[in-house]
């Protein structure tokens, strides 16, 4: 895994999630099969640079590269993996990005500001920064340098940020009350996710309720609510759709 961790965002994540799926089969060829597509697609979106490092807070460099894009727009490209690899080449976002100071709470801290980012934005990008964090956390542990994993997961998450327009993530009250609206029971959205047509949708609400189970965090009931009310049960043929 450590020959693939420079590029973790490959196919918008893609190359994560199928291997975590791999691992919770427990299928050796399955396994096989997601590394190859893995390495397949694990191009780096940029070289970390040596930097001081300011701060170990994901959410407060995301906010710095919001100021720094503030009135910027964001090409429209093919797939979201090309967007990623767009934003890597910005102005300072390797210096920022590189700044972030990673220790044991690094994992947690990249899910939440990941799934704020989802929250705010309801984005298709955003939704895999949800999944894809969640993972990278199941494939970590096989990882033999974290620390170098978890600045190159960091880097994924702010190139899907940037891809999306760099947005001003909702304030703690404003996440709160989204958190508290929720008028779906647990069980109701579990069952929308399982008969869905949309993968997306399948994919978000499985995750978010997994989280759900280890961190007690409501905002992950109330995205998986929101996604199971907006799903149009269509099959996911988004041509941006990067995982083939």
């Amino acid at each position: 895994m450590d020959e693939l961790m420079a590029g973790v965002s490959a196919a918008a994540f893609h190359g994560p999630i199928r291997l975590s799926y791999a691992l919770d089969a427990a299928s050796p060829s399955r396994v096989g099969s997601a590394l190859a597509y893995f390495a397949a697609n694990a191009a780096p979106l940029a070289p970390l640079e040596t930097v001081e490092k300011t701060t170990d807070s994901p959410e407060a460099i995301l906010s710095l590269i919001s100021n720094e894009w503030r009135g910027g727009s964001v090409p429209s490209l093919p797939l979201i993996s090309d967007e990623m690899h767009w934003a890597a080449r910005q102005p300072s976002f390797t210096r920022l990005v590189s700044s972030l100071s990673v220790d044991d709470r690094t994992p947690q801290r990249l899910a939440d500001a990941a799934l704020k980012l989802y929250a705010t934005t309801d984005d298709f990008t955003a939704l895999h920064g949800v999944t894809g964090l969640e993972a990278l956390a199941r494939i970590r542990p096989y990882v033999d340098d974290v620390s170098e994993f978890d600045r190159f997961s960091f880097q994924a998450l702010a190139a899907a940020y940037l891809a999306v327009g760099a947005p001003p993530v909702w304030s703690h009250d404003r996440l709160d009350e989204f958190a508290s609206s929720t008028t779906l029971n647990q069980s109701e959205v579990e069952k929308r996710g399982a008969i869905s047509d949309d993968e997306h949708v399948a994919k978000l609400v499985f995750s978010a309720h997994r989280l759900h189970a280890s961190t007690a965090k409501p905002l992950y009931l109330a995205v998986a609510e929101r996604a199971a009310k907006n799903d149009q049960s269509v099959p996911a043929t988004n041509a941006r759709y990067d995982d083939g």
